[in-house]
């Protein structure tokens, strides 16, 4: 029996991923201006206060949040944000993020209050980015939408597998 698929549910990375939190292209050269440039926007927008960009680079001087896979996903050890979210930054070129080649950054912000979202989040997340061959396919998208898109399809896929 052939059956018509459902639509799929909004995914926790497209419920905390804001199109004002998503940089296409976006032409830094270190960790630290990665960083620094996503905690702005996530201050501008009343993520995090101030104090958020140091809490992220303090935790990077722990253990880089950067993976084999040309990804990064920095955060700060407490949870200490405003409200929730994520900023989502490529890169025109990889840069190297504590020996890894890194073009795509995902910045998390997550409130003190407990859910289940934070671990989620992760296991969307793990079969999105399981290949540098689509991670670099992530990397090159130049709209949101289009990012968005194509984790929506990565995700079908895993669960029809």
């Amino acid at each position: 029996m052939n059956q018509k698929r459902q639509a799929p549910e909004t995914s926790v990375l497209e419920s905390y991923l804001n199109p004002h939190l998503f940089y296409p292209q976006q032409n830094l050269s270190t960790p630290e201006e990665v960083i620094t440039f996503l905690c702005r926007q996530l201050v501008k927008f009343g993520y995090c206060d101030d104090a958020y960009p140091q809490l992220v680079l303090d935790r990077e001087k722990l253990s880089s949040t950067a993976y084999a896979a040309n990804y990064a996903i920095p955060h700060a050890i407490k949870r200490t944000a405003i409200k929730n979210g994520i900023a989502v930054c490529t890169l025109k070129r990889a840069i190297n993020w504590h020996g890894k080649n890194v073009r795509l950054v995902l910045l998390l912000a997550f409130t003190a209050q407990r859910s289940d979202d934070f671990e989620n989040l992760f296991g969307e997340l793990v079969p999105i980015l399981d290949s540098k061959q689509f991670v670099n396919r992530l990397s090159r998208t130049k709209s949101v939408d289009e990012f968005l898109a194509l984790c929506h399809d990565k995700i079908e896929q895993v669960s029809v597998e």
